[in-house]
């Protein structure tokens, strides 16, 4: 699949364009799951295509998540990380195309599933990140101040060792039996998302809600940066819905990257408290493309 960017929009610099809250809320650990082998397309030179890796479940695994590995140890290309009771299979009860699509789901309404990519993105600086998402039905985020429903989420490796959220989108209600994504900067203490600036940021849109009963696309084009050269556009369904520029993306490290900055993508169903519960969703045909 080689999609395409959308429409051109003018660029909004990050600090005029939304509203900020507290949080207090907390990040479990990340555990790996063993899947069967591999056969993702993986491509590392800038003058090759512009599709770098793609996923789409038809192989009946989970496999092309960990490409080009094919075992749960070391650091690999990516893979499938729970917490808490979330779990990911591969299921013939939706799909985008084809018969079958990646079904996460939290039995009990909380904790987490995600599934990873960074093998990409330690090899282009500025990447799109792609997937379709199915919501069978609307869910509500019944935590406390700290409440949170990551959807879709950049994270990022530390010189010492931490691996944390940086930019997420969060699925919020703005009414009942309604859903809607808000652009999250989760990060602290680390300075960003612009020079001088620092703690917990979010922004919200009007521009689309997240449907139920049907497939809808999210991308997401990363400049990654440990200063304050980076972007991050977001469009659900070819309309831009956050364009954030100027900003951070990534904690300062020369380990992975000749940038030295290091990020890495997942698609997740991970929150602290979901109702109804179980809560599922569908995720199918996720890619990585050269911009």
């Amino acid at each position: 699949m080689t999609g395409t960017l959308g429409k051109s929009v003018l660029t909004v610099t990050a600090a005029v364009m939304g509203v900020i809250v507290a949080f207090s809320g907390s990040f479990g650990l990340l555990r790996p799951k063993t899947v069967p082998s591999a056969s993702a397309t993986l491509i590392a030179d800038d003058s090759t295509p512009r599709l770098l890796w793609s996923a789409d479940m038809e192989e009946g695994s989970l496999a092309d998540w960990y490409s080009p590995r094919s075992g749960p140890y070391g650091d690999f290309g990516g893979g499938e990380y729970d917490s808490d009771g979330g779990v990911t299979t591969v299921s013939a009860e939706q799909a985008h195309n084809g018969s079958l699509a990646a079904e996460l789901t939290l039995p009990a309404g909380h904790g987490g599933t995600r599934l990873f990519r960074w093998h990409e993105l330690r090899l282009h600086r500025e990447t799109v990140q792609a997937a379709w998402f199915y919501f069978p039905r609307s869910y509500r985020s019944v935590g406390g101040d700290g409440k949170f429903f990551n959807l879709f989420q950049f994270k990022s490796r530390s010189s010492s060792g931490a691996v944390d959220p940086i930019w997420y989108l969060d699925v919020s209600n703005p009414a009942p039996d309604r859903m809607r994504l808000d652009l999250v900067w989760w990060p602290r203490r680390l300075e960003g998302p612009w020079p001088h600036a620092s703690g917990f940021r979010r922004w919200t849109q009007t521009v689309a809600d997240v449907p139920v009963g049907r497939w809808f696309e999210l991308k997401a084009r990363l400049r990654q940066s440990k200063d304050f050269d980076g972007t991050l556009r977001v469009w659900q369904d070819d309309e831009v819905i956050f364009d954030m520029d100027g900003i951070r993306t990534s904690y300062a490290t020369c380990r992975f990257t000749p940038w030295c900055a290091e990020n890495e993508w997942s698609v997740n169903n991970y929150s602290d408290s979901l109702t109804p519960a179980p809560s599922v969703i569908f995720v199918d045909d996720a890619r990585i493309e050269l911009p």
